[in-house]
């Protein structure tokens, strides 16, 4: 058979931070002539801030480990951004900064001492010694604006954009798992950098060794924002590495940094425009319950936030027991199937991140279809409408495309719901009058409340000619 196979080429590197030397990474090129760009995601690279120009050589060979040099600050920059690309893929199932591969260039060299994302570029200054501060969880952190800018609801407001970032620089580091003397995994930032001669930058075991508050107050939203990433920081340590806390002395057992990222990142996927330390609480809270149906993950979760006195609210969801649904809020579990199958029945193989047809927002989608072969599958998923709710509304979106041709009906997705052993179909879509472009459709479920709903997606695809029906962010919003 024909085919094509990757052929990533690896640089070697003296870096000033990350190591041991020679570090390798990739690069692009070949013979004599080698550039400074990752080869499996173009628009990740390196570049001289003085010239927005790509490092090139004709060796592969990079960097002197000197970190006034701005090569070396390549070398570090553009591997601690592979190893987060890495981590994103393996822990998150996130297919680069922006989702869909994409991400900005890094510019070495800026006279500053400062680093930061602005939705174009990364840009990287230096340190009071005229260092290049490009360690490995600075570049993450401000690619962790990155993806945070390019998640649902965009910059996390209320204070809380810059422990998001620091929470995927400390993921970062725990993936890459350095040894000592090199930048080995731990909850402070900016450690090595030594940006103004104090050590850390931020430090999540106690944010007070970096003069930052570890415990949430109504001013935390107000606070300059970085300083407001105290609460944030000693959270995500709390639930990853568990210990005591800052604030009320009590204890939590941390999950670990993959099921700590995992559950942060989930909840990054419900962010609205409005987000917030509250909010937060909640979708965390929510992101932790999809997939563990012993509530371990959840009770953790809720005792790290209690922890840092971020006050429950009346939207967060319980786990375990007889309590009923939260009204104000989706009941349905994993809505936009970024925790692949959890809490979905039937056909369960097809909530893919495949990237042949795109997710509507984060890495996974539910894709129907595209056999063009006899097939049938099913998506099910079943929650009990609050018997007080005032109003009750499936949602979903969907995007649609065909092989076939003219106005008769081939292949099909239902959209129905079983109510007490009765199916009813609330819409059909086809290979007539297909729309590749993501649209949302809504039907009210209040005549069912106080009643267990099953919600079904179901397709049928005849024996020739592929439609493929993409389905993404569900809902079940009741209040």
């Amino acid at each position: 058979m024909l085919g094509t196979k990757e052929h990533v080429i690896h640089g070697s590197g003296s870096a000033a931070y990350s190591g041991p030397n020679p570090l390798a990474f990739a690069t692009s090129g070949s013979g004599t002539s080698f550039n400074m760009t990752d080869p499996t995601a173009t628009t990740l690279k390196c570049r001289d801030s003085a010239n927005n120009v790509t490092f090139s050589g004709t060796d592969d060979v990079w960097g002197n480990g000197v970190a006034t040099n701005k090569e070396t600050g390549c070398v570090d920059a553009l591997y601690g951004a592979q190893q987060m690309k890495a981590m994103m893929s393996s822990w998150l199932g996130r297919n680069g900064m922006n989702g869909t591969g994409g991400w900005v260039p890094i510019r070495v060299g800026l006279n500053d001492i400062n680093a930061y994302y602005d939705g174009t570029q990364i840009q990287i200054g230096h340190n009071q010694s005229n260092q290049w501060i490009s360690s490995i969880d600075v570049v993450a952190h401000e690619f962790g604006h990155g993806v945070d800018d390019k998640t649902p609801g965009g910059i996390s407001g209320g204070g809380t954009r810059e422990f998001i970032g620091d929470a995927l620089a400390t993921a970062t580091e725990y993936y890459d798992g350095q040894t000592s003397p090199y930048d080995s995994p731990d909850h402070t930032i900016g450690e090595e950098i030594n940006l103004v001669g104090r050590g850390p930058i931020r430090d999540g075991s106690n944010p007070a060794n970096a003069g930052d508050p570890a415990c949430w107050t109504t001013s935390i939203p107000n606070a300059e924002v970085h300083a407001a990433a105290g609460p944030g920081d000693h959270w995500f340590y709390l639930l990853s590495r568990g210990g005591v806390s800052q604030c009320d002395g009590t204890s939590t057992t941390g999950i670990g940094e993959q099921a700590a990222i995992k559950v942060l990142y989930n909840a990054m996927l419900m962010k609205t425009s409005s987000s917030s330390y509250l909010k937060y609480r909640t979708w965390t809270l929510q992101a932790a319950k999809n997939p563990d149906s012993t509530c371990a993950q959840f009770n953790t979760v809720k005792t790290a936030w209690d922890a840092v006195n971020v006050p429950a609210q009346t939207g967060d969801p319980t786990c375990g027991g007889t309590t009923p649904p939260p009204t104000g809020g989706n009941i349905l579990l994993n809505p936009g199937f970024e925790s692949g199958a959890a809490s979905w029945a039937g056909t369960t193989g097809l909530i893919t991140t495949n990237t042949g047809r795109p997710a509507r927002t984060g890495s996974y989608k539910a894709w129907f279809g595209g056999n063009g072969s006899t097939s049938t599958e099913n998506l099910t998923q079943t929650v009990t409408i609050p018997s007080t709710a005032t109003a009750a509304n499936l949602s979903y979106w969907i995007r649609t495309d065909t092989a076939e041709s003219g106005s008769t009906v081939y292949d099909t997705l239902k959209i129905r719901v079983i109510v007490g052993g009765v199916t009813s179909t609330l819409r059909t879509f086809s290979n007539v009058g297909t729309n590749s472009t993501y649209t949302q459709f809504s039907h009210s479920l209040l005549a069912h409340k106080g009643k267990a709903v099953t919600v079904k997606f179901l397709m049928n695809e005849d024996s020739s000619l592929q439609t493929s029906f993409v389905v993404d962010d569900t809902a079940v919003s009741v209040s």
